[in-house]
């Protein structure tokens, strides 16, 4: 878990940060070994599962694999174990990322997601000609279409708004899907309580 307390004054107290609501199982010490991309692939298969692993930001140092070999190897591990490439969602917030897997990755690529943290609320139209990922409001869905792109994965709210009380699509969801895109979405565990309006993740329809 990415939390930390910082007032601590020992390495094992700085890693008690984590917030009440959320989990330490996965601690050192307190679970099971941790397991590579590829034995986790492989757990998947066994239990003839489906798969959405995500690229995070990768600052290689001295001595360590290329951007892009990382990005490669995230196939690789599911193409030597003959794992369906119909049943990977490869995703990252790196339009980069996914650049590399749409022209490098084969199948694996044409199912590639590229998710949008751009937390817009779906409305605003405008973006950004040298890099249609990066968008003051909707992204350029048709420029990403061309390149090859057919996943786009927004925050839940980008897909929905309030119209007259009731829940209907949002500018964003129509445009993606007049552009012939598929859409993913995240998230729901973070989700706050719906008599309360239900938090950031029902922000477009929780007047």
């Amino acid at each position: 878990m990415d939390a930390s307390d910082k007032t601590a004054t020992t390495a094992t107290a700085y890693m008690g940060g984590t917030a009440d609501f959320r989990t330490d199982l996965y601690v050192s010490g307190k679970s099971g070994t941790l397991v590579t991309h590829a034995q986790s692939v492989a757990l998947i298969k066994k239990y003839n599962r489906k798969a959405t692993p995500e690229l995070k930001t990768y600052t290689p140092g001295p001595g360590m694999p290329t951007y892009d070999a990382i990005r490669a190897k995230v196939v690789k591990d599911y193409t030597d174990a003959a794992f369906p490439a119909a049943n990977v969602w490869l995703q990252s917030f790196n339009y980069p990322d996914v650049e590399y897997w749409v022209r490098n990755g084969d199948a694996f690529g044409r199912q590639a997601v590229l998710l949008d943290g751009n937390y817009t609320d779906g409305t605003t139209v405008g973006m950004d000609e040298s890099n249609p990922s990066k968008a003051i409001g909707l992204p350029n869905f048709v420029a990403l279409k061309a390149a090859g792109f057919n996943w786009i994965a927004p925050p839940q709210q980008m897909l929905l708004k309030n119209a007259a009380g009731k829940f209907a699509p949002s500018d964003y969801a129509k445009a993606a899907k007049a552009a012939g895109m598929n859409i993913n979405a995240w998230t729901l565990e973070r989700s706050g309580h719906l008599a309360s309006g239900g938090g950031w993740y029902y922000s477009s329809v929780n007047a």
